[in-house]
């Protein structure tokens, strides 16, 4: 216990601490140590200079692309948000730690449609929690379709996503890519963002959906419950999709307001994998 050293009672933790805020200063701080010039020093700046130089021109060049897309070419975003978890307002002990959760998967598309940006906002919602390719070919398929639907003139879609080599960047993913003119008749490219800057309107899609789920959760009556992806899905139809006057879709309306382009060129769709076992 002898070897213990006092505590300093008189050490003042109100010292400024400094620390570098730019890139430049980062840089000069490291070319006047010795280990530094003496090549001493890790590979972290030689990987970083050149980081920054691809997220700032990839920023720049995204930004572009969507405030004026490419005559007949979709801009498709596309990130997997977090799993939602079902909530239950008077839920037991036991069901807190084993809730069960489905897939909500935003897409954002944009295009040029008479001679103005028109967005289109997608979530896809299914009780598949793998996170594969086969789920991300899965939606590229149904985008497709939209596309080919609603947009005839569009021949060709560069998707931007992050580079997770779960989903988005694997040998399976480029292989669907090769074949992305055989499936769908469209060309295809697909752009990846620097490492930890893929912030994009998916982020605020997928948040807004599980914040819309979770507080109608905790306000519905034990009989109304969410609890299964089919429940998430047709909660979302009737209570997130809107039509013109911004009103909740009911089942008589739906087909009536879908015909309708909203009037700010924004629409939102939620669209479901087991539509095709309902027959749509």
């Amino acid at each position: 216990m002898s070897d213990i050293p006092p505590y300093d009672t008189d050490i003042d933790f109100r010292d400024e601490i400094p620390f570098l805020t730019t890139l430049e200063q980062y840089d000069d701080e490291l070319a006047d140590d010795k280990n530094y010039r003496a090549g001493k020093e890790s590979k972290s700046v030689e990987n970083l200079i050149p980081h920054s130089y691809i997220t700032k021109s990839q920023s720049k060049t995204f930004k572009k692309l969507k405030e004026d897309p490419p005559l007949n070419t979709a801009i498709v975003v596309m990130d997997l948000s977090e799993n939602y978890s079902y909530t239950i307002q008077n839920e037991i002990l036991s069901y807190h730690w084993n809730r069960g959760g489905c897939t909500i998967h935003p897409v954002g598309l944009y295009l040029k449609k008479d001679d103005e940006v028109f967005i289109s906002n997608h979530c896809f919602i299914s009780d598949d929690l793998q996170h594969d390719t086969s789920f991300v070919n899965y939606a590229q398929t149904e985008i497709s379709e939209c596309l080919k639907e609603n947009h005839p003139k569009i021949n060709q879609v560069h998707y931007f996503t992050d580079g997770c080599a779960g989903q988005y960047k694997n040998r399976n993913s480029f292989k669907n890519l090769t074949n992305h003119h055989k499936d769908f008749e469209m060309k295809a490219e697909h752009s990846f963002f620097a490492i930890s800057h893929g912030k994009s309107i998916c982020h605020g899609l997928g948040g807004t959906v599980q914040r819309i789920l979770r507080t109608a959760s905790l306000q519905l009556s034990d009989e109304n419950e969410i609890k299964t992806s089919t429940a998430v899905y047709d909660f979302c139809k009737v209570n997130i999709e809107k039509n013109d006057e911004g009103e909740s879709l009911d089942d008589e309306s739906e087909d009536e307001a879908m015909d309708d382009e909203p009037e700010e060129g924004e629409e939102d769709y939620a669209t479901d994998k087991e539509d095709e076992e309902k027959g749509k």
